[in-house]
């Protein structure tokens, strides 16, 4: 589905935020960007819903890991699911970064599902070669947003991660901070005309499904 997220102005609108979700008040999150996409992302429970077998899920950029908590808890049901999730956690920006990784860490715990998330401490492009002979039903592609990176972390996840009716989701695409809204769009543009794809939208969220 498409949504209008600009005004009359040609500003960009970000789309409403959702709760927080009954039952995380134990989780420890600093940020609360993903929950803009809580109220669209409920589709993604459908979707794996319609699969009857395991599902893997690919991550690139997990933070404090509240992404991560969503998947496990929403579509990772049976024990035979698993997610991927994949930071660097380089000290960009003079944050400590150090504290974000061990907080991510303690939320994936804290889901009671960590044996069905491996949490890898790489630079995406290591990370996504190292992982070539899998396929991912699912990709979400939240780490670095400038225009080189989305692209070639997008290019190569549709061409070597991503299985035969997956989808890739990207984050940020109506980000209300310029030079990051910028930068995924400019990737994004460039995946698209590399791999003769057309983008569709999910709330805040740019997608493919692989077809």
């Amino acid at each position: 589905m498409s949504i209008r997220h600009i005004n009359d102005k040609g500003q960009t609108i970000p789309p409403a935020m959702g709760e927080m979700p009954q039952g995380w008040e134990a989780y420890d999150f600093n940020v609360n960007w993903f929950l803009y996409h809580l109220p669209h992302f409920e589709k993604l429970i459908d979707w794996r819903l319609e699969i009857d077998r395991s599902i893997r899920i690919l991550e690139v950029g997990c933070y404090e890991g509240m992404s991560t908590v969503w998947f496990l808890e929403n579509l990772c049901k049976s024990v035979q699911d698993t997610i991927v999730s994949v930071d660097w956690y380089d000290g960009l920006n003079g944050q400590s970064w150090i504290d974000i990784k061990d907080r991510a860490v303690s939320n994936i715990r804290k889901t009671g599902k960590e044996p069905q998330c491996n949490l890898m401490l790489a630079k995406s492009e290591e990370a996504m070669t190292s992982l070539t002979r899998s396929r991912f039903d699912l990709i979400y592609i939240d780490g670095d947003h400038r225009e080189k990176a989305v692209h070639s972390d997008s290019v190569f996840a549709w061409r070597y991660l991503l299985a035969t009716g997956g989808i890739i989701l990207w984050d940020d695409y109506f980000c209300p901070t310029k030079v990051e809204r910028e930068g995924v769009r400019a990737g994004l543009a460039r995946f698209c005309k590399d791999c003769n794809v057309e983008l569709r939208f999910l709330g805040n969220a740019a997608y493919v499904i692989k077809g």
